[in-house]
């Protein structure tokens, strides 16, 4: 019989203010990045486990503290213009480490050929199940006749959401006069760029002009138009090749498809 699961929790990485500096939010693997007036927050959901590693020291030092204080001991960072604060100390050394890099502790992924490397060692256990298949604990899902299963739970909620429509967290466009909603926030945000002009970052061919909001698009254009980067589709019943699936298909049905 295995073992239960550890809880989950939802940990407070930081409050960054809007004019802090010195630090970035990409590769900090948040789940959950609240944006106000006052800043960034930041948040991810972590077994109640991950953040005990660092031993009893830490953990008879707060005692004490909490003692003394006769309550709740609040250590908060003091990298500049940040406004995190924990009632614990193992907290407070993850925090420095993941969003100001400081008393790093790398974990490197031990498979051959593999220079990944990562901040914390669950990160790692989670590289090495997505990336190199060890082990992996498979989500399936439940509803009837479908075969789907994902690596990650949160995974599976997108699918089950995005397929079957159980649990939609519905997100809607804040344009005004567009009632467009999506059931992921990264579709609305391909929406309004798409649609409204929003937040666009132009994907430019590196041999031309053109210019698009896609980089799918930006794909196909340079395989299509230079001729780079090809996967020729080929016919199983001739020699005819093409680089669009579309026109495979048409000429299949065209071709070898009894009228």
């Amino acid at each position: 019989m295995s073992s239960a699961e550890p809880p989950l929790k939802k940990v407070k990485l930081a409050l960054i203010p809007v004019e802090a500096e010195g630090f970035s939010l990409e590769n900090l693997g948040a789940d959950i990045i609240i944006e106000s007036e006052y800043g960034i927050e930041i948040e991810r959901v972590e077994e109640e486990e991950a953040f005990e590693e660092e031993g009893e020291a830490f953990e008879e030092e707060e005692m004490v503290a909490e003692k003394a204080s006769g309550g709740r001991t609040w250590r908060t960072c003091e990298f500049g213009g940040c406004l995190y604060r924990t009632n614990k100390a193992s907290n407070l050394k993850q925090h420095k480490a993941a969003i100001h890099s400081i008393d790093i502790v790398w974990h490197d992924c031990p498979e051959p050929n593999c220079s990944h490397k990562t901040k914390k060692e669950g990160h790692l256990k989670e590289h090495r199940a997505m990336v190199h298949g060890i082990g992996v604990t498979w989500h399936a899902c439940t509803e009837l006749g479908c075969e789907y299963r994902a690596k990650k739970e949160s995974t599976l909620k997108k699918h089950r959401a995005r397929v079957h429509n159980i649990d939609v967290r519905w997100w809607f466009c804040d344009y005004k006069g567009c009632e467009h909603k999506a059931k992921e926030n990264g579709q609305i945000t391909k929406h309004k760029a798409n649609k409204h002009n929003i937040g666009v970052t132009w994907k430019q061919c590196p041999h031309c002009d053109f210019k698009t909001k896609q980089s799918s698009n930006l794909n196909a254009h340079i395989e299509n138009m230079h001729n780079i980067s090809v996967q020729w589709k080929q016919c199983p019943h001739c020699d005819h090749k093409t680089k669009q699936t579309g026109h495979l298909n048409a000429h299949i049905m065209s071709m070898h498809t009894s009228k």
